[in-house]
């Protein structure tokens, strides 16, 4: 059974070698994308089984890239080896059961995708974000193309001057979800075909609103794939829906993990890692490695 761990990395360099601690082992591979306008500097551990995602790129919220980059991961993981299981990490993760059970977890469970997903509109996932043109603003405020691209976009909006889904694709159901999502070995090999096969549907979503977010839920959930779908494993706590990043992990959430592990096991409802952490989470990781990771259950 091998797991390819895959981590969209910007900042905090001293937690993410941290995570790379708690879930390395031998037999999986972890796979990095750093991102082109970092200015941090990483010292990630040099490995055999560590992989740094070469000819990485620039990654702006709200835009295409991320999807780009996730893809960058997803392929240069494909051409390294063979892998049971894909599980898409950012750099401000962290597990909260230990690898031991996170293997058996998935080796148990290899027929289904875990991604947060649900149709449009529900979630805060507007029908917006596709219905209209966006273009990314994400030069430096200020700039004149930057002015001029958030004009655009202003004026698409209060003009509503919506556009069609490509019409190949017109019987598709829209979904959403969140970014952070772990796969099947077969359905990340249809992800690709289907990207590969469908350059009219991968050019709409350049110029959607964080496509991160609808990109591979649409994909799945128009395929024999959404049968197998449960939700994400990855825990966040947002503080209300119009937050814009969730809350980092504070001891009242590790109690809660802790008080989850000690309940009999709900196949559907069980975190396997945690988001946010951050350079200054040390008292938070020390917790869940003393209270949960050294856990034999």
């Amino acid at each position: 059974m091998k797991i390819a761990y895959l981590i969209m990395a910007h900042n905090n360099p001293a937690h993410l070698n941290k995570l790379i601690s708690a879930i390395n082992s031998p037999e999986d591979d972890i796979f990095i994308h750093i991102d082109k306008k970092s200015s941090v500097k990483f010292n990630i551990p040099n490995s055999n089984n560590i992989h740094i995602v070469k000819n990485n790129i620039k990654v702006y919220w709200g835009s295409f890239t991320f999807v780009e980059a996730v893809l960058k991961l997803i392929t240069t993981a494909l051409r390294k080896d063979t892998y049971n299981y894909f599980i898409l990490l950012s750099g401000g993760d962290y597990p909260v059961r230990n690898k031991s059970f996170i293997k058996k977890y998935i080796k148990n469970n290899l027929m289904y995708q875990f991604i947060n997903f649900a149709r449009m509109p529900e979630n805060n996932k507007s029908l917006d974000r596709v219905k209209y043109f966006y273009i990314s603003t994400y030069e430096k405020i200020f700039r004149p193309d930057y002015i001029f691209k958030r004009l655009v976009n202003l004026i698409i909006l209060k003009l509503k001057i919506s556009r069609k889904y490509p019409q190949k694709y017109s019987g598709f159901l829209l979904y959403g979800g969140s970014t952070w999502w772990a796969m099947s070995s077969d359905c990340i090999k249809y992800v690709v075909n289907f990207i590969d096969h469908n350059p009219k549907f991968v050019n709409f979503y350049k110029n959607t609103f964080i496509p991160e977010e609808m990109f591979f839920q649409t994909i799945i959930g128009n395929s024999k794939f959404k049968k197998s779908i449960r939700k994400s494993f990855t825990y966040a706590d947002w503080p209300n829906k119009n937050s814009s990043h969730p809350a980092s992990i504070k001891r009242k959430h590790v109690d809660f993990f802790y008080k989850q592990v000690m309940k009999p096991l709900d196949n559907e409802n069980i975190f396997l890692f945690a988001r946010k952490f951050n350079d200054n989470s040390d008292q938070e990781v020390n917790l869940i490695n003393k209270k949960l990771l050294n856990l034999n259950i």
